[in-house]
């Protein structure tokens, strides 16, 4: 059960900001032209806050994006982005972003948060919400609890291949090359076919983790918005002509994003989850972007982590944070990512487990 603490606080309330009045605009960020620039007028903008992924989760699962900004000389000053989703059979949320490892608010000194958390407050209400969600924070929310803390880790891509490689740890290092005397073949990919055998992978690996598979209906909108528009990339490894590993990662502002990684079991020997990311890595660092963010990690998977540092990744911490609207209390919750229900799908057939997949997510977010 969701815990709310015992001292209600409002989060307007957490931050008095002074200054200039401020000028909060609400906007549907699928109908604002040039909504992308603006993202990258923001050294935090990030790819979950852009029109392409906004569309994805609009167009797969009907929810509704709203945005709060402050705007000035063709610059984002402030922003929160969040999308309507759905909370039980019947009620409603906000939540910034539904499947995005992180969509932290934007802010500036001269433009702080307080204000614009106010208004997604009112909103809120107005809405009949039951929650307002933040998967990252600032500074209106820097006295409330987080509902959940993960672990985040980036990657500098800017010392080269060479210097990523000298990064690696020595357990990385010959993984790479048993996958390299394996010899297995890497992609890089943008077209649905090539998707549709990552699709397959990752429906097997999700199994495996004792997860429903995201529909693929999510993953043709993928395909549609990002991949076919250059956005992102599908990178795939090879034996014998069969697909057997795979990562989906989105491109946005000098900073790469992992999103999704499969394999096939039976070819775990062959290391070539390591092939594709190192293929990846090397693919962007001669293409000049920044880093690569490796999302979100519980803190309880701790062989996760090790293998993300391994790669020579920063870490940090991620907080989200959950503001239960009736009850104008933050939330305190558990992390679900294992749990009885990963014993029941692991059982489960692949067919099965997708039409789950196709039931649930509407209302995970």
């Amino acid at each position: 059960m969701n815990a709310v603490l015992d001292k209600p606080t409002t989060p307007g309330s957490l931050q008095n900001p002074s200054g200039p009045d401020f000028n909060v605009e609400q906007v549907n960020p699928l109908s604002v032209p040039a909504w992308d620039e603006l993202v990258r007028s923001h050294p935090g903008g990030q790819f979950f806050h852009s029109q392409a992924w906004l569309q994805v989760l609009h167009e797969t699962y009907g929810f509704e994006p709203l945005a709060f900004w402050v705007r000035s000389d063709s610059q984002i000053r402030a922003l929160v982005v969040l999308m309507e989703a759905r909370a039980g059979l019947w009620g409603r949320r906000g939540v910034s972003l539904p499947f995005s490892d992180e969509c932290p608010p934007l802010e500036t000194p001269e433009a702080p948060l307080g204000p614009l958390v106010e208004c997604v407050l009112r909103e809120a209400r107005r809405r009949g919400w039951a929650s307002v969600e933040y998967r990252g924070g600032g500074t209106a929310l820097d006295d409330a609890p987080p509902s959940l803390s993960f672990l985040t880790h980036e990657l500098d891509l800017r010392p080269g291949v060479e210097g990523l490689w000298s990064g690696l740890d020595d357990s990385v290092r010959r993984a790479i090359r048993k996958a390299e005397r394996a010899g297995l073949a890497l992609e890089r990919r943008h077209d649905e076919s090539g998707l549709r055998e990552y699709y397959a992978l990752h429906c097997e690996t999700r199994q495996r983790h004792g997860l429903p598979p995201q529909p693929w209906v999510f993953f043709r909108a993928i395909h549609r918005h990002i991949l076919a528009q250059d956005k992102g990339d599908l990178f795939l490894a090879r034996a014998g002509g069969r697909a057997v590993a795979g990562a989906v990662f989105f491109r946005f502002g000098g900073r790469v994003f992992y999103k999704f990684g499969a394999s096939a079991a039976a070819f775990q020997d062959l290391r070539p989850n390591n092939a594709v990311m190192w293929a990846a890595l090397k693919n962007y660092a001669q293409a000049g972007w920044h880093s690569l963010h490796w999302g979100r990690t519980s803190v309880g998977q701790e062989g996760l982590r090790r293998y993300k540092l391994g790669w020579g990744t920063r870490e940090e911490k991620l907080n989200y944070f959950k503001y239960d609207v009736p009850r104008h209390g933050f939330v305190l919750e558990r992390d679900h990512t294992e749990g009885w229900h990963t014993v029941l799908f692991r059982k489960m057939p692949i067919s099965l487990l997708q039409w789950w997949g196709e039931l649930l997510y509407p209302y995970l977010a």
